[in-house]
Parts: structure tokens; sequence; C-alpha cells
């Protein structure tokens, strides 16, 4: 995956200490399968050589090992630790072979993938933290994308409880328009210019 800038520079002194203590996995091609990290930061650090263990593994296997790697990453976006799940289930894993091997409980990867049936407007709120977690199953059950993406912006921009969204989910858009006297549709009465 692309190397993020964040943690690259702790890394790098930790790797001027100690050197590279977890070897890079890589292919007998040289592609480096899991490490990217560990690579970009022995070289920060000036390193010239580092430990690699080579394995022939077929292109699924690399991107499932990319994958897990990834997403033990501690900065990755509950939207993104979504999208990994989801490329590893659909390779032909269970949820919980995965949380066995992730070591994450079934229901974090259940919760975490109830982000990708959102608009991607709505994911996109999720992804920069804009919204918190507990509101993606409340923003699923308004089956359309425009009123998600109505009811998500305003529960961000007032810092909406779990409640509060569930009434307006619950009493449907008239609840909105009298919260939201901005939106987009026309009034009901003509207005007089």
């Amino acid at each position: 995956g692309d190397v993020d800038g964040s943690g690259l520079d702790e890394l790098a002194a930790s790797i001027r200490a100690q050197g590279v203590l977890q070897p890079l996995l890589i292919t007998p091609a040289g592609v480096v399968v899991a490490g990217h990290r560990r690579l970009a930061a022995a070289r920060i650090a000036g390193l010239e050589q580092v430990p690699v263990v080579v394995r022939d593994l077929d292109l699924v296997q690399q991107q499932e090992i990319m994958l897990v790697e990834n997403l033990q990453r501690e900065d990755l976006s509950p939207v993104e630790e979504a999208r990994a799940y989801r490329q590893l289930l659909e390779a032909g894993h269970t949820t919980a072979q995965l949380a066995r091997r992730l070591g994450v409980p079934a229901a974090r990867i259940t919760a975490r993938l109830v982000l990708l049936k959102l608009d991607e407007q709505v994911q996109w709120m999720f992804h920069r933290a804009d919204l918190p977690l507990t509101l993606a199953p409340v923003l699923c059950k308004i089956p359309d994308p425009l009123r998600q993406r109505q009811v998500a912006t305003m529960a961000a921009r007032r810092q909406l409880t779990v409640p509060e969204i569930e009434r307006i989910v619950d009493r449907g858009v008239g609840a909105l328009h009298a919260a939201a006297p901005n939106s987009a549709l026309p009034p009901d009465e003509p207005q007089k210019l």
C-alpha cells in the first residue's frame, strides 16, 4: 500500500537504535509483500541492508498479507479498515476466520462493514471522523442516499447523539425539514418576493 508519512520518523529512530527487528517479506521477484513502512523507515535511517524473508506467494496470498499488514496500522480509518475486511471476505474468508487471524472481535468486523453500505459521501464523513461510529447502523436505516447525506451532515454539524438521530429517522422527512430550514426542497407556500 502507499506509505503514509505519519509515524515514519519514530519508526526510523527506532530502526536506527535497534535495526529492523521484523524481516520484510518479499517474493523471489523482489516484490515487497510486507514491510513497506519498515523499508521506507530503514531508508530514512540510512540503512544499506534490511533482513528479508523470501517466499513464493501467488497474487491472492500477496494481497492477503498486504491487507492484513495494513489492518495492523494504528492510523487506519474505520472506512479503510472496512474496505480491507471486505477484500479479505471476497477472497473467501469467513468473518470468524478473519477475527481469529487478526485478533479482533467478529462484531468489530461486522460493525465496520456496515459503513460500506452507506452513501459514499457519508462514508467519507466517517473516514474523516466527523461522525461517531455508533451512528452508522442508524444512518443505514435511511434507504434514500440523499436523505442519508442530509441527516449525516446535520448530525456532524450539530454533534447529534444516536437517540436524536433515531428520532429523526423514525419521524420521517418532516422532522428533518422542521430541523433544517436551509434544506434544498421548496417551501410549502410560495415565497413573497
